[in-house]
């Protein structure tokens, strides 16, 4: 409802002039600025480096070494930048000058309480020059809901000035015990030019997996390799085979009608706000589980990865929000 606003209603705008009694009547829009060395190691030299902000709120602009780097808005996303060009081996500052409200707050008026500043992990991280830059792992299963295939779909991008020769992709799975399940699957990958992007499909056959469900949370492990020697990029990703249909008024998991029990779940901790570790979204879990839920829905906005990654580990079945 509009009676959330805690700034005067007039957008775009967040800085006009709201009634006395509102906190934004003096504090028009209070910033947060951050500053911190880190280190950049040797071998890093020749590969893309990105910093990553899983959660910034509401708006921030951003500074390595001095060098205006970027702006992000969208608080509940992660925000990529590609800072390569600025970074030097060995020690860097990084700045961030973060927002309590921007045009985007306009947007992320959900009921809760409103807190602002970096509340979510930050990392930086490095990779190959040819990147497996975004991948989805497809699980489908039989009309008997027995065997299944496994469908890996990804854009390899070139990130270099020069092109990229030929190389292979290739798919491996593994199972909880770390032995690998059916042959691995290859495919050529082309040669890309600078700055182009390659799809590339994978299908896996897999006999009679075990199957997720909230009962029954397994997971198996999907490996993807690209390329080889220093340039070799390996990625990998927990999976499970499950199918969802919805027949008539039934929700049905592996063929199964399924009942949901849930709650919903704002990231929110009483003693550090919207920041919360790993080992209280497990407490989260362990309440939810005693209350005999198996679904959460991520009100109102998407969550910080790890909760979805717990939630496949615990099995609970989850409704994810859009910010």
């Amino acid at each position: 409802s509009s009676g959330g606003y805690t700034f005067k209603i007039d957008p775009p705008r967040v800085m006009s002039e709201p009634p006395r009694n509102f906190t934004a009547y003096t504090e028009r829009n209070p910033v947060g600025s951050y500053r911190r060395e880190f280190e950049v190691p040797k071998n890093w030299q020749g590969r893309r480096v990105v910093i990553t902000f899983d959660g910034g709120d509401s708006a921030f602009y951003l500074w390595i070494n001095g060098q205006s780097v970027g702006y992000s808005t969208n608080s509940r996303n992660a925000a990529e930048f590609d800072v390569t060009k600025y970074v030097k081996p060995g020690k860097n500052m990084v700045a961030a000058e973060v927002y309590r409200y921007c045009a985007g707050s306009y947007l992320e008026d959900q009921d809760m309480w409103r807190l602002s500043g970096i509340f979510r992990n930050v990392t930086l991280w490095s990779s190959p020059e040819v990147h497996i830059r975004d991948f989805f792992v497809k699980t489908d299963l039989d009309e008997q809901y027995k065997d299944a295939t496994l469908e890996v779909t990804t854009k390899i991008r070139n990130y270099g000035d020069v092109a990229a020769k030929a190389r292979k992709l290739t798919v491996n799975l593994y199972d909880i015990k770390g032995k690998r399940i059916g042959d691995k699957v290859q495919a050529d990958v082309p040669a890309i030019e600078a700055g182009q992007e390659q799809a590339v499909t994978l299908k896996l056959v897999v006999k009679n997996p075990a199957k997720w469900t909230a009962e029954t949370p397994n997971l198996y492990t999907t490996v993807l390799t690209l390329g080889s020697g220093k340039d070799e990029e390996i990625i990998s990703t927990r999976t499970g085979f499950r199918e969802i249909e919805i027949k008539g008024r039934l929700f049905t998991v592996n063929g199964v009608p399924i009942k949901l029990k849930g709650a919903n779940r704002h990231e929110h901790w009483p003693d550090s706000g919207h920041y919360v570790t790993e080992e209280k979204m497990i407490r989260d879990l362990e309440v939810l589980m005693q209350g005999n839920c198996n679904h959460v829905r991520t009100c109102h906005y998407s969550d910080d990865p790890r909760w979805y990654e717990l939630c496949d580990e615990w099995g609970i079945y989850l409704n994810a929000e859009a910010n």
